[in-house]
């Protein structure tokens, strides 16, 4: 469905997945090799999409950087609380919250932002509003407590942070009228380690998003996107998702580029069986 208008890049997709493109289908991808990074292409544009995420988070610091030369960059951190009866209210040791931010309600830490900064919600806000794991914009406003123009102190958590969304279809009912959605903070409830007991943060639901990986992509529809495709691609099937996240193959542009990866045996052969499974049984219902 997301590609239903260029049959061509269909086919691509379709042999990509089971490794048997044509010579001609990959000099196609070849060909977005050559295609110059400006323009819509340009830094800061088109959304970059890295395999590793050593690779996303250099870009991100990197872009992040940038933008602070033309906007004030603030620090924001997450409000943990205890939710323990002994302990109720206090801020945690920092030696018992998980490392790992999927254990964590999928809210981060820190995140340093700014207006023009490119996010992702992490979280779903509003399902019928479009507002879901995976929605992609740009900070265009910050609004801080108490009617300040700026942060009080480092990591205080603004008010809300007002985000132009990439698809218009999103939050139409909540639109100011500059078209911006007002993102609050939200909060999650997770386990501490070592026996501390449950913790509630309260936090922005974002990630920065210049770039990201490709597991982070999945279920995102994008209209142009520049690709890493080089040695770092690692997982079975990771190259087909990553491609197939762009509308059409002019959205597409090919930062690097590793043929091997594109021919030798890029699917997971037991995934690709479930599949033919599935279909094989909607068929004979």
């Amino acid at each position: 469905m997301r590609q239903r208008n260029d049959a061509d890049f269909i086919d691509l997709l379709n042999n990509l997945r089971v490794g048997e493109l044509t010579t001609a289908q990959l000099q196609l991808l070849c060909e977005r090799r050559h295609v110059p990074l400006d323009g819509e292409f340009a830094d800061g544009v088109a959304v970059r999409i890295f395999p590793t995420i050593r690779q996303v988070d250099f870009y991100n610091d990197r872009m992040s950087d940038e933008n602070s030369k033309l906007h004030k960059t603030y620090v924001v951190n997450a409000v943990d609380e205890s939710r323990e009866v002994a302990t109720y209210g206090r801020r945690p040791p920092e030696n018992v919250i998980p490392k790992d931010v999927n254990n964590c309600g999928g809210l981060l830490s820190s995140i340093k932002i700014s207006v023009e900064s490119r996010i992702m919600l992490r979280r779903n806000i509003d399902v019928s509003q479009g507002l879901v794991n995976g929605a992609m914009g740009i900070i265009k406003k910050i609004k801080w407590p108490a009617l300040r123009r700026d942060q009080l102190e480092e990591g205080e958590l603004p008010e809300a942070v007002y985000i132009k969304f990439d698809d218009d279809s999103i939050g139409l009912r909540l639109k100011d009228s500059d078209g911006c959605i007002p993102i609050p903070p939200v909060c999650t409830t997770f386990q501490a380690v070592k026996g501390y007991g449950d913790v509630e943060r309260r936090m922005l639901p974002l990630i920065l998003s210049w770039a990201v990986t490709v597991h982070k992509l999945q279920g995102t529809t994008l209209e142009r996107a520049v690709i890493d495709l080089d040695k770092k691609n690692f997982a079975k099937g990771q190259i087909y998702v990553a491609l197939s996240r762009v509308r059409s193959i002019e959205g597409i542009v090919l930062s690097d580029l590793d043929a091997n990866k594109l021919l030798n045996r890029p699917h997971d052969d037991r995934a690709l069986a479930e599949i033919t499974r599935l279909r094989n049984l909607r068929s004979n219902i």
